[in-house]
């Protein structure tokens, strides 16, 4: 970087002096410091192009394939030493794993003993924006969706070609593979339940006890919903299509949509701030256009694991009449990735049509990364009250590193709301807290919308609607 700054003040110096030469003369003077200021900004290029290439290698965003296998895993260790900025916080011994990791590593017999390695390694680090992507070293099937209620595993959803007698929503799974559930989770590798808080954690868990290997075959307990014990026996399996071979229908509706409720509240379910192709804003904006009438407004972000807060930032500006600074994230190198910047404010500016009315947010710990980045706006501004569970506590502006044959990322942001305090490891807590029940899951009952219409009926109108918002 120093390297780059005195080619740029070198070039600055040379194009003033040929500047001066071409209006004071003499012409053959001017010729050839207008040569050199040519050759000076070739060199700058030149260097800030070196340094750049320089700086992506470091941090593993540029591949190198002539690299073997040790070489790689230095490499990788190397970029996390200098980019990643949660070791001192999560009180890691970075000298200690990575020792440990070093011989596995060398003595690998093939690719997938390697990147077995690789994963379980970034899985101690207990953070769910450092992991392996790829490749993918099992192929796994969710045959179903399992939350952690009370105490009870409790199933939430099932896919629709499953047929096993009372396995449906509300069962509680009471086993798996001749295990109770807390001695199956103790068997789960640190790689199955990575993420940045001990919740986060603990709910990947549960939701394994329905993940099965492709030809996988195992064996779940469970009560059905009027309290039978009985087993069944599933094989991990694509999902078989509807019986008229059609796909599934709402593949190709909006993701973000809303609805006025029977209670007169708006209701906007937010599932990710990832566009993937989508006009992400422009769908919440039609959504919000219909509900502006609307006296208060829920705001979903339950199950959005995060995005781009290039679209979260610009739904936020519907509820703010000034720009707002929400924190601040701070980087342990200058990256150009990072326009070479130490910390980057994050600000909301007002945008479209305002909305004036009270706003509840419902999250839970599946809420994560660019969500909880809304979530710190919208509270921290006290513009909306939270209702549900506490959202996952999972931030880090991930970048990529790339492997001979594969890739992970890491986290290289340590991300401060504006009191100091950190997203990673903590959250956010909600001023109303909801404990599901079994017999919600098996009604349909949505006790977090229920508590947030409860409190928005009760505060619509009253002055001092902002009490709970601390």
């Amino acid at each position: 970087m120093i390297g780059g700054l005195l080619t740029g003040f070198l070039f600055a110096a040379l194009t003033a002096l040929q500047k001066l030469y071409a209006i004071k003369g003499p012409p053959g003077k001017a010729r050839k410091w207008k040569k050199a200021v040519k050759w000076g900004s070739l060199t700058l290029a030149l260097s800030m192009g070196i340094l750049v290439l320089i700086q992506l290698y470091l941090a593993g965003t540029v591949p190198v394939p002539f690299l073997g296998r040790s070489a790689e895993f230095n490499r990788l260790c190397r970029a996390l030493e200098l980019h990643y900025p949660y070791f001192e916080e999560k009180r890691i011994n970075w000298n200690e794993l990575k020792k440990r990791y070093a011989p596995r590593i060398a003595t690998a017999v093939d690719d997938d003993a390697y990147f077995k390695e690789i994963r379980s390694m970034l899985a101690e680090l207990n953070d769910a924006h450092t992991s392996l992507l790829a490749p993918p070293l099992e192929e796994l099937y969710m045959l179903g969706l399992v939350r952690k209620i009370g105490e009870s595993a409790v199933v939430t959803r099932l896919r629709e070609d499953i047929d096993a007698p009372g396995l449906e929503r509300g069962a509680v799974i009471t086993g798996r593979d001749g295990m109770t559930v807390e001695e199956y989770l103790a068997t789960l590798e640190p790689w199955q339940i990575y993420g940045s808080t001990e919740r986060q954690r603990l709910e990947k868990g549960y939701g394994t006890l329905m993940s099965v290997a492709a030809g996988e075959t195992i064996e779940l307990s469970y009560l059905d919903t009027e309290g039978n014990s009985r087993r069944v026996q599933l094989t991990g399996a694509p999902a078989k299509l509807p019986s008229n071979g059609a796909p599934s229908p709402g593949g190709a509706g909006p993701l973000i949509e809303g609805k006025m409720l029977d209670s007169g509240i708006g209701y906007i379910n937010i599932p990710t701030f990832s566009s993937r192709g989508r006009d992400l804003v422009g769908e919440f904006d039609r959504a919000l256009d219909a509900l502006m009438e609307a006296p208060a407004l829920i705001l979903d972000l339950r199950l959005n694991g995060g995005g781009s807060t290039a679209n979260s930032d610009r739904i936020a500006g519907h509820f703010f009449k000034e720009p707002f600074a929400y924190g601040t994230e701070y980087y342990t190198v200058l990256l150009p990735l990072r326009g070479w910047a130490r910390t980057y404010r994050y600000r909301v500016a007002p945008r479209g049509e305002y909305y004036a009315g009270p706003v509840v947010l419902l999250t839970d710990v599946f809420t994560m990364s660019t969500a909880e980045n809304f979530v710190a706006a919208m509270k921290d501004s006290r513009r909306a009250l939270l209702v549900g569970r506490a959202t996952a506590g999972s931030s880090g502006n991930p970048v990529r590193f790339n492997f001979n044959g594969g890739y992970a990322r890491y986290s290289t942001g340590a991300f401060r709301r504006n009191d100091g305090r950190p997203i990673e490891g903590i959250g956010f807590q909600p001023h109303i807290k909801v404990e599901w029940t079994v017999e919600d899951v098996i009604s349909g009952r949505d006790p977090d919308i229920a508590a947030a219409e409860d409190y928005l009926l009760d505060q619509i109108g009253k002055p001092g609607r902002e009490e709970l918002y601390s």
